[in-house]
């Protein structure tokens, strides 16, 4: 084994009171795992260092500019070359330190330990020829020492200065595009770009709308209400109308809204869920709205019973452009009313809680008061007879009635009457409907205040009670008073 003339003893770090022999071919310091001594020491870069010994004298140290490196407590600038003695000291990273020492010039004897790269002893066979009976006296390898030459020194250092670009230009690269992060986010913030666009004059509380009537006859009245644009344009119809205006407080986003009313094939035999998912089927086939939601229930006018719809989110192509908004889809008596309200595509990112929110339609009260559908398992039986139970069962105690069987006995009366346009049974349901809604407004308006004077004593059973019980009157209906419950909202209207 050819004896080293230098080694390293470390002083600090992870490697404290190890020592290791700098080969002539030179070693790297680093953690990674090619290094030929390897440090976890925090600060140490992958390729650290490189010692490199010379011909004559000392050990040339390399510093790549992969961290910070310390000679006689000078710093290394990044690519530059260091000569080091022994005696001299050398810190790289944050704490891993060593000293240049000589290597014993005397040949280890016999089985003297040596110490190699990995810092563990080793034995050193006996130099001279070793007889072996039998054998031919081999003579031992001779071993040569190789220097670098100063075009592979060129090299090196060309090669580290090329790294060392290469991370100047993405540092560079990333402190720009950080720059036009920046530079967007100011100019959205400062500029005239509103977001979230907000329905005009919301904030100055002086609002220029437009409204428009629609009566679709059997007390069906219905009113949509838009903001008012410079640039509108409205398009009226019997039981239809379209406007396309702007919201924004410059209004400078375009706000389309459109209500149209259609007969239902057999509408006194369909549910609205029914109808509802046969127009889903009809539009996605014909290709003109792509739907981006689940459906969900709902109510316009919500207060007493509510007006209940269903809404779902769709994006399309219309006029040369691509919206995207919320259908609103409900029922009167065998039409179907659709509601859309939508704005540009490309601007729905801060739009879309004006389209959720505005519902851009009131129902009239007597409307929603009136308001029934189809139900799903409508009762077969005569009219009369139907019309007496149901006579009989608002006779009792609103507070003991069964309020799903009157309502279901209502909704089959209205269903049967309308398709057979039997007007007597339609007036006799309609004033029975009209005497249970206002025995409901009673009774509900009643528990609320029960409700809040059980609150403001802390009665958790009363109020538990209270609770369960409107639970079980109008979860079998089709009414905002089930929504309130749940919402915990016991305000008296």
């Amino acid at each position: 084994m050819q004896q080293s003339r230098y080694k390293i003893k470390f002083i600090n770090g992870d490697l404290e009171g190890r020592s290791f022999a700098v080969k002539d071919s030179g070693l790297v310091i680093g953690s990674s795992m090619n290094a030929d001594i390897r440090s976890s020491e925090y600060g140490v870069a992958e390729e650290h260092i490189t010692l490199l010994p010379q011909f004559d004298a000392g050990i040339l140290l390399h510093n790549p500019g992969n961290g910070s490196v310390w000679v006689r407590n000078v710093p290394v600038s990044e690519g530059d070359d260091v000569q080091i003695n022994p005696g001299d000291d050398v810190r790289i990273g944050k704490a891993l330190s060593f000293v240049l020492e000589n290597y014993s010039e005397q040949q280890p004897q016999g089985d003297m330990p040596d110490i190699d790269n990995s810092g563990e002893a080793t034995v050193v066979a006996p130099s001279g020829n070793t007889e072996i009976p039998g054998e031919k006296n081999i003579p031992p390898e001779s071993s040569f020492t190789r220097y670098a030459s100063a075009e592979e020194l060129a090299e090196l250092r060309d090669a580290n200065k090329s790294i060392a670009r290469q991370r100047k230009l993405a540092m560079f690269i990333a402190v720009v595009v950080s720059a036009i992060i920046v530079a967007l986010a100011y100019y959205i913030s400062e500029s005239r770009v509103e977001n979230p666009v907000t329905w005009p004059g919301s904030a100055s509380g002086n609002y220029d709308d437009g409204e428009f009537k629609i009566d679709l006859g059997n007390n069906g009245k219905f009113l949509i209400y838009y903001p008012n644009s410079p640039s509108m344009v409205a398009k009226p119809g019997d039981k239809s109308f379209e406007v396309l205006t702007a919201v924004g407080k410059n209004l400078d986003v375009p706000f389309h809204i459109t209500f149209t009313s259609e007969q239902v094939e057999d509408g006194f035999k369909k549910t609205a869920r029914e109808s509802f998912e046969e127009w889903m089927e009809k539009a996605e086939k014909d290709g003109a709205i792509k739907f981006v939601s689940q459906p969900e229930n709902d109510f316009f006018n919500r207060q007493d019973n509510g007006y209940p719809y269903i809404k779902i989110e769709y994006s399309r192509k219309f006029g040369g452009m691509s919206w995207r908004g919320v259908a609103c889809y409900m029922r009167f008596l065998d039409k179907e009313i659709l509601l859309m309200r939508e704005v540009p595509a490309s601007q729905y990112w801060r739009c879309a809680d004006l389209v959720m929110e505005y519902d851009c339609i009131s129902i009239a009260n007597s409307t929603v008061a009136r308001h029934w559908e189809v139900p799903e398992a409508p009762l077969d039986e005569d009219s009369t007879k139907m019309l007496q139970t149901l006579n009989h069962e608002l006779r009792k105690n609103i507070e003991i009635a069964s309020w799903s069987d009157i309502d279901l006995l209502i909704k089959s009366l209205f269903a049967k009457a309308y398709a057979r346009n039997e007007k007597p049974v339609i007036d006799a349901t309609e004033s029975m409907l009209e005497k249970f809604r206002s025995g409901q407004k009673i009774w509900y308006s009643r528990k609320c205040l029960e409700y809040s004077n059980a609150q403001r004593e802390g009665n958790n059973a009363e109020m538990t009670r209270i609770l369960n019980e409107c639970l079980e009157k109008f979860e079998p209906l089709d009414d905002y008073r089930y929504t309130r419950i749940m919402k915990n909202d016991w305000s008296v209207e």
